[in-house]
């Protein structure tokens, strides 16, 4: 009987629609029943075209219930089950297809972005060097009779704190937690930390692919990145502490301007 219904359960599965995501961008697969002693998703190399890790598991009478998160790393048609293995080091018997689509998000022989062409500056001809000087002595003239107003004040005003990474990274991120960030804010937020690390890591002549992997590994770099995924698949968020996540990037400079 158990083979019976292993084999019933296989045939569905063959027959259900795959799991549709694009390349770095997570997706789950839920109410996956695997007979027998627990999985766990095989190690993962710089190589490997799916990141898998089991979100949740439960006991289901004989077998377990898995909800299976998943990452393409390269575009194509893939079965989670050949991504995973018995902790118990068994064998893994027949199990049933779980098959996914990643979808590339760009032209296959694109792999990075172009590199922006140098322009060479015109000479500033006389006239214009002219206006320049101008508008150069005005602007001092300016500063100067600012400088001396502010001496009389009785309290100078405050400076001005210079925006930072963090602030800029805060309206999304409260947006991910409530659960209205859509598809394109979050995929705009990831490229945004994606870029910010590779410079940070000196990431920059590594791939797209290779570098997401390492970021989503890395202590610090890879803290934000994680707590998305949750926020995205969680019913019932627990308390985060905004502020602490964002700590990393208070001390960063912001020189893109405006929200993720």
């Amino acid at each position: 009987m158990r083979a019976l219904a292993a084999l019933l359960f296989a045939t569905a599965c063959l027959a259900q629609e795959p799991v549709r995501t694009t390349i770095g961008i997570p997706a789950l697969v839920t109410g996956v029943v695997l007979e027998g002693s627990e999985f766990e998703p095989i190690e993962t190399t710089l190589k490997s075209p799916i990141v898998l890790r089991i979100e949740h598991m439960q006991k289901h009478g004989t077998a377990n219930r898995y909800a299976l998160q998943f990452t393409g790393m390269e575009a194509g048609q893939y079965d989670l089950a050949t991504f995973l293995r018995r902790k118990d080091r068994s064998d893994n018997g027949a199990m049933p297809k779980i098959p996914v689509v990643i979808e590339a998000v760009r032209d296959d022989s694109q792999h990075e972005p172009n590199a922006l062409q140098p322009m060479k500056a015109r000479d500033v001809g006389g006239y214009a060097r002219t206006m320049w000087l101008l508008g150069g002595a005005w602007a001092i003239g300016l500063l100067a009779i600012l400088f001396a107003f502010r001496k009389k004040k009785a309290a100078p005003a405050a400076i001005l704190r210079k925006a930072t990474l963090a602030d800029r990274l805060r309206p999304a991120v409260a947006r991910a937690i409530d659960g209205s960030l859509d598809s394109e804010g979050r995929a705009e937020l990831e490229r945004l930390l994606l870029s910010v690390w590779r410079v940070r890591l000196s990431l920059q002549d590594v791939p797209v692919r290779e570098a997401i992997v390492l970021l989503r590994a890395h202590e610090e770099a890879g803290e934000l990145l994680r707590a998305l995924d949750q926020w995205l698949h969680a019913k019932s968020p627990q308390p985060v502490d905004v502020e602490a996540l964002l700590r990393p990037y208070s001390k960063i400079e912001d020189e893109g301007g405006g929200a993720a």
